[in-house]
């Protein structure tokens, strides 16, 4: 019941308010796509890459579409950077990807050469070593762009989300959970994917804390935020019985200070 989430702040300012002082483990559940596994089975973790976003200016000089050499055209620009950000290359064993998601220049003349330009990156990365490896990668691009024209681009970072941390205590317990609930047959291995999610903040900002996202498939189609998207609702209560049985295992631990009141 965590606020934000899509907006990477929401597990920060739970953490911020003191909300995981005492606690030792912590589970999630997010609903995985049909290209990640299928309806009734489930994953004991899913392993996201990282992401951030950037938001971009580019300042060049308007002028006349007739006399273009007296200008800098932020749409040239903006093409050019394009093309350099398609030449990035990092380590290819790492899932990476960087692109333009937004460009917005000119206005109603159509003969008015834009001199300004604003636009949106969107980096992912599934480690966040190569994360840090894209971002500077991507900055070159930028400043490169930038001197071939003669102009200037300003970036600004925006939210960010962090890579996984993988817990296999957290996940062994989540595994047996899973076992429990819709039988050892429909468990998968850790889903691996190149998409965000701020739940990971958890683990990276409180080190002591035993985490892992439960991936629940429920046969959701044609894909995360797609605005037909629509998935199997009972499936739900499998995820339901499942972070329940979870929990109750939890205390169930030996260590577990609770495991008292379990039993």
């Amino acid at each position: 019941f965590q606020p934000a989430e899509e907006k990477g702040g929401g597990a920060l300012k739970m953490i911020e308010e003191g909300v995981l002082d005492d606690i030792d483990y912590l589970y999630g559940v997010h609903v995985r796509p049909i290209q990640e596994t299928q309806n009734g089975r489930c994953a004991p973790s899913i392993l996201h890459g990282s992401s951030q976003h950037i938001e971009g200016t580019i300042i060049g000089e308007e002028a006349h579409g007739a006399r273009p050499h007296l200008g800098k055209n932020s749409i040239e620009i903006a093409a050019f950077l394009v093309h350099k950000l398609g030449l990035i290359h990092i380590d290819p064993q790492i899932p990476h990807t960087v692109k333009m998601t937004k460009l917005q220049a000119g206005g109603e003349s159509s003969n008015i050469i834009p001199g300004k330009a604003s636009f949106s990156l969107d980096l992912r990365a599934q480690t966040n070593e190569a994360m840090e490896a894209l971002i500077a990668e991507t900055e070159r691009a930028c400043e490169a762009a930038a001197a071939a024209f003669g102009a200037k681009i300003e970036l600004q970072k925006e939210h960010s989300l962090p890579a996984a941390t993988q817990n296999k205590e957290a996940e062994a317990i989540m595994a047996e959970a899973i076992t429990d609930i819709i039988g050892a047959e429909r468990l998968d291995d850790p889903l691996v994917t190149t998409g965000g999610e701020d739940f990971h903040f958890y683990a990276v900002k409180v080190p002591n804390l035993k985490t892992t996202m439960l991936g629940l498939g429920c046969g959701l189609q044609p894909g995360l935020h797609h605005p037909h998207m629509t998935f199997d609702r009972n499936a739900m209560f499998n995820g339901i019985h499942i972070l329940a049985n979870a929990v109750l295992k939890t205390f169930q631990k030996a260590d577990s200070p609770a495991a008292a009141y379990v039993k």
